[in-house]
């Protein structure tokens, strides 16, 4: 049924899911991830409290961080209108937008105030995403890919301004070739 609605828990926090929507196949070790992502938010959110999600999906990175403000942004409108009523459930002010990420990069806001969270498909970002990534002010950039070779072709571009401080993997997917990264870069 096409309005079947997931009930999933990650960090302690309800998420409401479409049936044919995208969430992490398992469960243990998403939610490993996402406390990842949320330690290393945690970690600089004094000096870039306020988070961008780019690919937000549904939200889970962007609300389990729990900044002070959250924009987030993904191209499939059922997710972000998902997006939207977890935050509204979880009484958060954040702002989703349906919307492809590399269309209109000048309406997105990225300051150096900002933690950048990027999350993109298989194929990795649009071709015009990481230079404008890689020219950002935002002191932090955590990249979540569960693609090597598409997040070694961005990463290639964004380290132009970017160091790569940290890179862990998650198996994600055990028993075959398949994983998640969590690649921590700081502004050089």
């Amino acid at each position: 049924p096409k309005d079947l609605v997931l009930k999933e828990t990650t960090c302690g926090r309800d998420f409401e899911v479409p049936a044919d929507g995208f969430y992490q196949v398992n469960p243990e070790v998403g939610e490993e991830l996402v406390k990842a992502v949320v330690d290393e938010y945690q970690k600089g959110a004094k000096d870039a409290p306020d988070v961008l999600d780019l690919y937000c999906g549904v939200g889970v990175f962007g609300l389990c961080c729990n900044p002070p403000k959250l924009t987030g942004i993904e191209s499939g409108r059922q997710a972000i209108d998902f997006a939207k009523r977890n935050a509204a459930a979880q009484k958060r002010e954040a702002k989703f937008f349906s919307e492809q990420v590399g269309r209109n990069l000048n309406r997105i806001p990225i300051g150096p105030r900002t933690t950048v969270i990027v999350d993109p498909p298989r194929g990795g970002m649009e071709p015009n995403v990481p230079k404008w990534l890689a020219a950002s002010k935002a002191p932090r950039i955590f990249y979540v890919s569960c693609d090597p070779a598409t997040l070694m072709r961005d990463l290639r571009t964004i380290v132009r301004g970017y160091d790569v401080e940290s890179v862990r993997w998650f198996n994600m997917f055990p028993r075959t070739a398949r994983f998640e990264t969590l690649v921590v870069l700081k502004r050089k």
